[in-house]
């Protein structure tokens, strides 16, 4: 998977809030790789945003047909989130290989500026061995546990996460499902 956060200087400079500086030295590649991860602040642990798998699943859900009439998501709107909610703000990245917080490389590779069209480096960190669990609150009266798990499998294997992912013409952030469980009894802290 290819993470490409904005920073926060990036975002107040979309804002408007914040004049752009006019030089900076350049950074090493390892330092810009890290400054576009998702680190948790206190230990510096990767993770993924909820809101990137919840997007990651509403664009699974175009493929998933409610009745004849209906879609779950479409081009211009989506029902999901009365159906599914991710109970976790951020997914925590694990090596299942060895159980531990997932490491990162830095992945560099050749794009192109879509103003001027001339090739640009393009650094980013990359996670060659990743995997995370998330619990979903799904709303089974309105729709069998079967089609929540069939919108995770596309999810996975047709959008995936991250950069260059197969929703976007490219080959990384796929995933697939390796443990599924009902918990019948839950209780969620009301937000």
């Amino acid at each position: 998977m290819l993470q490409n956060r904005l920073t926060d200087e990036q975002l107040l400079q979309i804002g408007k809030f914040k004049a752009k500086e006019k030089f900076t030295a350049p950074k090493e590649p390892r330092e810009q790789a890290e400054a576009k991860a998702y680190l948790t602040q206190d230990d510096k642990k990767p993770y993924v945003p909820a809101e990137s798998l919840m997007a990651c699943l509403i664009e699974a859900g175009k493929f998933i047909r409610l009745d004849k009439k209906r879609q779950m998501s479409t081009a211009k709107g989506t029902l999901l989130p009365g159906f599914l909610s991710v109970e976790e703000f951020y997914l925590p990245l694990i090596d299942p290989k060895t159980n531990k917080s997932a490491a990162w490389e830095v992945d560099m590779r050749a794009g192109r500026n879509p103003n001027g069209g001339e090739a640009v480096c393009i650094v980013r960190p990359r996670y060659d061995s990743w995997s995370f669990t998330f619990t979903a609150l799904l709303d089974t009266e309105q729709l069998d546990e079967k089609v929540y798990r069939n919108l995770v499998d596309i999810a996975g294997s047709n959008m995936g996460l991250g950069d260059f992912r197969p929703q976007r013409k490219g080959i990384y952030g796929r995933f697939k499902v390796t443990s599924w469980k009902r918990l019948e009894s839950y209780s969620s802290a009301a937000q």
